[in-house]
């Protein structure tokens, strides 16, 4: 049984093309890859907008304690604008994904990539930060 256009209102006159198939498919934002980046940038822009002023506590509670810090303390101390770059970084990313509309497999793969590392290197610095905050801390929990 096979039905013509003029029989049924509701089917479409022409048939979709694979061309057409392909580009509908093409067609679809990275959604999920978007709302990666937007989590990432807006938890770097709050740890890079909040960070001085929670260092600047820190240095005045172990001024208090009068203990001798750590190097890596020490470190994170001095540079309470470290987190900028992870802000502008991720800013960028969120950019990049956000224009592009229509992107390719390829560079699908390349912002998934790269929201990867930028997450694993963002990751890995917030552990060394709370590993060189809280270990005087513990420190002098043991000796108190």
């Amino acid at each position: 049984m096979s039905e013509s256009p003029q029989q049924n209102p509701y089917r479409a006159s022409r048939p979709r093309t694979a061309g057409a198939l392909r580009r509908a498919d093409a067609s679809k934002r990275p959604v999920g890859l978007l709302i990666a980046a937007v989590i990432e940038a807006w938890t770097a822009g709050y740890v890079a907008f909040t960070a001085p002023s929670t260092l600047k506590e820190f240095r005045s509670l172990f001024a208090g304690f009068g203990a001798d810090l750590p190097g890596s303390t020490k470190a994170l101390l001095a540079m309470p604008f470290l987190w900028i770059p992870f802000a502008v970084v991720a800013i960028g990313l969120m950019i990049w994904i956000g224009v592009r509309a229509q992107p390719t497999g390829i560079e699908q793969r390349r912002m998934q990539r790269a929201l990867w590392i930028f997450g694993i290197a963002f990751g890995v610095s917030i552990a060394w930060a709370a590993f060189a905050l809280y270990v005087p801390i513990f420190r002098l929990g043991a000796v108190v």
